[in-house]
């Protein structure tokens, strides 16, 4: 084997010219397989992964009418989740908001809402960042164009942990809208979560929960939103607290402590509640033996002297306290005996303007028995329990409130009461709970729904409602013909890029076809090639091989040259031709990023595709081999007459 393995390189070194020539026409065909086959590979990759993003399985559905059967409630939509080919539905939400960048440049954009489980936000289809992380963070994915930075390739390589500018970019959304003929705007921080590779420039994914407050904010009138909808944070009340007239001596030192005044409000002192006076000592003995954590109010129990007091907080400019300070001014036993946040609300009735106050059951008025004229006092099951008027007028059975001008349409909220009782006092009595739904109707926060006799928060009514649009996601883009067919049935109206899905696998089949025939062409033409010039090449040396045959060398050593220097001609042109494409990579990365945008690969030919190396090296050897073997076993097996005769 060493002797033939010498002669044949010797032979070889002889015969240079006509070894380069074999190896130049192998190493064309295995430029081709490698370039070819490299950048279908490459497109099919794209293709399929543009197919994988979650894009071409996402269907839009819509109701066919305002109905309350054909919303999306959140229970239809988990009804669709649990479908054998559904992944995930949820409502389609988009507003118009104003994006300030990181440079303070503003750019108008619709936010579009989705969810963090939703393939459109996976890390894949992002050229740099995470993706969404919990659904309603204040994070957002922006398309790559909104930064140009020089060093995004390198932080792509390194791991995408950037999202196009630095790692923890900070935004600011914001939405407007107009109240009273003013100009009201909302500004939210927002961090960007991730970059798109494709994207409209003119519009953002946010969490569906994010765009949905933004929503209820612009087109609800709801004043501040915080995480969860509701209140921002708790308004400033008015306080009032009742104080035993044993204690009134400590109210300076409490005042002190707390920073807030105790001024004197009402007429004076409530009266003893159920028994006359006696015995001070007797009775406040007893009130000290009620068990901690009671619910039964001190004065139900034992008839104490209660003197009322408005609280105002020294630091605020009106007076006003913080609910927090309520609960204080409660514990502070035993000189405060009662403390709550008194609701006051103007109303209208039949008999003109009165003032409404509200009341509960800590409150001492509620026990006044001896200061109604006619009724009973109030109960809990009445819609509006104990609404009292004053003395001398017929009560009504509604009461009405305004809000702004009180001249439009929604500015009026008219409410049945039941009427309970009437005083001699010159306001009314309501429950707080009812009186702070009336203002949080007058703040916009709140809308009255008249079947259930409650008020429900714009959020509250969105969710019972339902949305017209949601987003259905299929398992896989071959779901979603199915999926959109039991949608139909359904009655709702359904869109989805099944034809992009079809264009996009037509043009994968036919780049492969394309990709397959020149590769093929190439593969033909090299072996035609190789097959020729080593025909000519065994045909010059007949007489060699008879002589060779004369002197008792066998076919199968001769044939065994001949392929020795084949496999080594292939591997010649194999390295060849890695070497003329290394040299070319940056013209082909070019012509990718030129086809497919940001979105291209950076490298043709990476590790990724070690695969194609190993084909292209197995190919030129075949190559080599074939278009040898087979007429070098024609000329080994002659007898040794006949090839010497031949070139005689």
């Amino acid at each position: 084997m060493n002797n033939l393995l010498r002669f044949a390189l010797s032979d070889l070194r002889h015969r240079r010219g006509l070894a380069l020539l074999n190896a130049g026409v192998v190493s064309v065909a295995c430029l081709y397989l490698l370039v070819l086959g490299g950048l279908g590979v490459r497109v099919y990759q794209r293709q399929r992964a543009t197919i994988d993003t979650g894009v071409l399985t996402r269907l839009v559905a819509t109701a066919p009418d305002i109905a309350q059967g054909s919303r999306f409630t959140p229970a239809r939509l988990e009804e669709i989740a649990a479908w054998p080919r559904v992944v995930q539905a949820y409502p389609c939400v988009e507003i118009g908001v104003r994006l300030v960048l990181p440079n303070g440049r503003a750019v108008d954009v619709v936010a579009q809402g989705i969810v963090s489980n939703d393939p459109i936000a996976a890390p894949r289809r992002l050229a740099a960042g995470r993706g969404l992380s919990a659904p309603g963070a204040h994070e957002i994915l922006v398309p790559r164009g909104f930064f140009v930075h020089g060093n995004e390739e390198k932080r792509e390589k390194e791991g995408g942990g950037g999202t196009g500018a630095d790692a923890d970019t900070r935004m600011v959304l914001e939405v407007a809208r107009s109240d009273g003929g003013r100009t009201r705007q909302l500004r939210i921080p927002v961090r960007v979560a991730g970059t798109l590779r494709s994207s409209a420039t003119n519009r953002i994914l946010a969490p569906v929960a994010l765009v949905q407050r933004l929503d209820l904010w612009c087109t609800r009138r709801v004043d501040s939103l915080s995480d969860d909808g509701a209140a921002a944070r708790a308004p400033r009340v008015r306080a009032i607290v009742y104080v035993d007239a044993q204690h009134v001596a400590e109210l300076p030192r409490l005042a002190r402590e707390l920073s807030i005044s105790f001024d004197r409000n009402g007429a004076g002192s409530i009266k003893d509640i159920a028994v006359p006076p006696s015995r001070p000592a007797l009775r406040r003995e007893q009130a000290r033996s009620l068990p901690s954590g009671s619910s039964t109010p001190a004065w139900a129990a034992f008839p104490v002297r209660w003197i009322r007091f408005l609280v105002r907080d020294t630091r605020h400019p009106r007076g006003l306290v913080e609910p927090s300070l309520v609960t204080t001014l409660r514990l502070s036993r035993p000189v405060c005996l009662a403390a709550f946040a008194e609701v006051a609300v103007e109303a209208r009735s039949a008999g003109g303007a009165l003032r409404v106050v509200g009341t509960g059951a800590d409150d001492p008025r509620r026990f006044e028995r001896g200061a109604l004229t006619a009724g009973s006092w109030m109960r809990e099951d009445a819609v509006v329990p104990g609404v009292v008027w004053p003395a001398g007028r017929e009560p009504v059975s509604e009461l009405r409130f305004t809000r702004g001008t009180g001249r439009g349409p929604g500015d009026v909220l008219t409410v049945p009461v039941r009427i309970q009782g009437r005083t001699a006092m010159p306001f009314a009595f309501a429950p707080r709970a009812f009186l702070r739904g009336v203002r949080r109707w007058q703040r916009g926060a709140a809308l009255y729904n008249e079947t259930r006799a409650r008020f429900e928060s714009p959020r509250e009514v969105a969710r019972a409602r339902g949305a017209l649009r949601a987003v259905v996601i299929a398992r896989s883009a071959d779901d979603v013909e199915s999926v959109g067919e039991r949608l139909r049935d359904a009655g709702y109206r359904t869109e989805d890029r099944l034809a992009e899905q079809r264009s996009l696998r037509k043009l994968g089949h036919v780049l492969a076809v394309l990709v397959a025939v020149f590769v093929l062409g190439a593969a033909l033409n090299a072996m035609v090639g190789n097959g020729v010039t080593a025909s000519l090449n065994i045909r010059s040396r007949v007489r060699e091989i008879g002589i060779l045959r004369a002197h008792g060398v066998a076919p199968g050593a001769i044939v065994s040259v001949f392929a020795i220097q084949a496999a080594l001609i292939g591997c010649v042109a194999f390295v060849a031709a890695v070497f003329v494409l290394a040299l070319g990579e940056n013209a082909l990365a070019g012509l990718l990023r030129r086809v497919f945008g940001d979105g291209a690969p950076s490298s043709v030919l990476a590790l990724d595709l070690w695969w194609l190396f190993a084909v292209a090296l197995a190919v030129s050897v075949l190559f080599s081999l074939a278009g040898v073997v087979f007429p070098a076993v024609r000329a080994a097996r002659r007898h040794p007459v006949e090839s010497l005769r031949a070139q005689g």
